[in-house]
Order: C-alpha cells, then structure tokens, then sequence
C-alpha cells in the first residue's frame, strides 16, 4: 500500500467519524460514552485503511464495479532530474490529478500545523503572564487578564475574573474542573 493510498483512506475514515460525531453523538449528553467513541474510533481509523475490501466490491465472474473503474490509481511516481529552468507555472500546468492531491494535501496539513504552533503559542503567552491562584486536587487555577473566554487545558483551568461575576465564575469554574478531571 502506498503512502498516499494509505492517507486517502485515513482522511475518509475520520471524516466518517467526525460526521457520525457531529451529527449523532454531539447533541447527547452521555460525555464518558462520547469520549469512548472518540477515542477507540480514532485509533481504529489508523487500521482500517489496511482492510482489503476488494474481494467484496467484485465478485468472481461479474463485471467490475463501475466506480471502481473511476477511480484513478495512486502511486508509482517517477522523478526526473534536469538542468532546464522550471517556472511554477508551467510546473504547477503539468500536474496530474493524483499529484495535485498531494500538493493540496501538503498544503493543508502545512495550514494546520501551522495552526497548532500559533494556538501553543498563544497558551504558552498567557500561562506566562497568569497568575496561579490555588492548586487542588492536582488542577492548577489561573487567573489572567488576558480578554479570553474561560478554558481548560491538561491539568490547569485559565479565566479572566473581571469579566464575570462571582457566581458565574464558581459555575464556571466547576465546569471546567470537570472537564479536567
């Protein structure tokens, strides 16, 4: 199995499950029961792309499935080496269909990787300027002035108290602790 043929799968299985999630299970409030699925569904997505299903789409003696004839194979490149100059459009205009889904691919992944750093960032700048106010039950409580709205992460909870009252933050912050725990 080729990387790529590996990834497409991958990329449709997930997105099975993150449809089945969004549509299904998101509204319920069964959160132990969701996480499961969450989890043991994703790990899973990781093995499935090598099931072989193709002794179920054609069956011996009948024809091949017609959408299995559309679609194209992915896989055996091959790479040439010249002195010529390339430029990017007429490089980009020589691409077939297969290479142009591992040019969008990398430029997605790029965009969300990219992502990620800024949003570590982000919560590296803010866990900088907070100030921890107590530490109970192995959750640290911080408080910042950034205008963020209150949010747990690993084992800290981050809020910004001028921006609620007292009673709201204490419903606030019992919900974020149990998010934590």
């Amino acid at each position: 199995m080729h990387l790529l043929e590996y990834l497409l799968k991958l990329s449709i299985s997930l997105g099975v499950l993150f449809i089945f999630y969004r549509v299904v299970l998101r509204p319920l409030t069964f959160y132990r029961c969701n996480r499961f699925y969450l989890l043991c569904y994703s790990l899973l997505s990781f093995v499935i792309p090598f099931v072989n299903i193709t002794p179920w789409i054609i069956k011996e003696g009948s024809p091949a499935n017609q959408l299995v004839n559309i679609i194209p194979v992915i896989g055996n490149y091959t790479v040439s080496a010249t002195n010529d100059p390339v430029s990017w459009s007429s490089a980009l205009q020589q691409l077939n269909p297969s290479q142009w889904l591992v040019l969008v691919f990398c430029l997605g992944a790029i965009v969300l990787l990219t992502r990620i750093v800024y949003q570590y960032r982000s919560l590296r700048h803010i866990r900088r300027v907070a100030v921890l106010l107590d530490s109970r039950d192995a959750v640290h409580f911080y408080q910042t002035t950034a205008p963020v709205s209150p949010f747990s992460f690993g084992n800290a909870i981050y809020f910004n108290r001028s921006l609620h009252t007292d009673e709201e933050l204490q419903r606030i912050i019992q919900h974020e602790f149990v998010h934590v725990k």
